[in-house]
């Protein structure tokens, strides 16, 4: 059936295509910058992630996954416009719908998956700082890119080449720009319905899946940040001295006090106000942990 396919419908005949008028040419040229913006963007994403070291951690690796996934996107769809519209064709050969077909479904897919791997990476940032490194290595940042990769594609190459294989009518003509999923259902000469709603159910488990993993992820961001500040333990220290003081938003600081003897003299000079010995037993000396980014946590005792 999948030969018979291929000898009766050659090509596919795409109605939607930009015509030869000024409102078209208009709109064609302002696709084409779209395009151009997107594809530089992510482009420009992508390298500097890969050339800076800095950026080499789990969370900025997902980050190039989603540009790469867009830049894909974008790419699988606009080029075929352009040069049907500046060629005057409005053809797409049946290997070349069913590859597009399987490209924009399957990215799309692995930027929802990817999207909701990503807000676990940041609900580990916030809410388990320290454990960071441990929970979101790179072994896991590359797994979480293979998952979305691997199952969005496998889940929508079934579709595809279930879709491919039934058999179509004499009319060939898609009324769409691309070979969109409902335009080429519409060309199925066969009865679809179990097929249809087969499509439907795992397209709203795709879908369901990541928006409750993102609403949960960030639902425990939104209550963690609350409760640092409505608590506003936060110690600021100045000069050896603890006194209370709210945490800004950016950052995260927990401030440990503590009462001791004098500490030893040391090689390094100290400068309290007053007689050292005094000045400690006012005011003990004050540890401080400091949290500026979500993912890094960095020790600093003053004395």
């Amino acid at each position: 059936m999948w030969l018979r396919n291929q000898r009766s419908l050659a090509d596919f005949i795409l109605e939607r295509l930009f015509e030869d008028s000024f409102t078209h040419l208009f709109l064609f040229c302002l696709t084409m910058v779209v395009y151009h913006v997107a594809l530089s963007g992510n482009t420009l994403t992508i390298h500097l992630i890969c050339v800076d070291r800095g950026l080499h951690t789990p969370m900025y690796f997902l980050l190039s996954q989603l540009s790469l996934m867009d830049k894909m996107h974008v790419c699988t769809i606009i080029p075929k416009i352009a040069t049907n519209y500046l060629s005057s064709r409005k053809s797409i050969s049946f290997m070349g719908c069913a590859t597009q077909h399987f490209l924009y479904l399957s990215l799309g897919g692995a930027e929802c998956l990817l999207l909701a791997l990503t807000s676990y990476d940041r609900y580990v940032a916030i809410y388990h700082p320290l454990h960071y490194n441990v929970l979101m290595s790179r072994k896991v940042a590359l797994l979480m890119a293979l998952t979305s990769w691997l199952g969005a594609s496998l889940n929508f190459l079934i579709h595809t080449f279930i879709l491919m294989y039934l058999p179509f009518c004499e009319i060939r003509k898609i009324h769409h720009l691309y070979c969109e999923y409902q335009a080429v259902m519409k060309l199925v000469c066969v009865d679809v319905t179990v097929y249809e709603s087969t499509v439907y159910i795992s397209t709203i488990m795709l879908l369901l899946l990541p928006i409750i993993l993102v609403s949960t992820s960030y639902g425990f961001i939104l209550h963690s940040v609350i409760e640092m500040r409505s608590a506003g333990t936060g110690i600021s220290i100045k000069r050896g001295h603890c006194t209370a003081g709210g945490s800004p938003p950016e950052s995260v600081s927990l401030h440990l006090c503590y009462r001791t003897s004098p500490l030893p003299r040391r090689r390094h000079r100290l400068q309290p106000q007053g007689d050292r010995r005094s000045g400690y037993a006012t005011h003990p000396p004050c540890g401080e942990i400091e949290l500026p980014q979500p993912n890094l946590a960095r020790w600093k005792f003053v004395y």
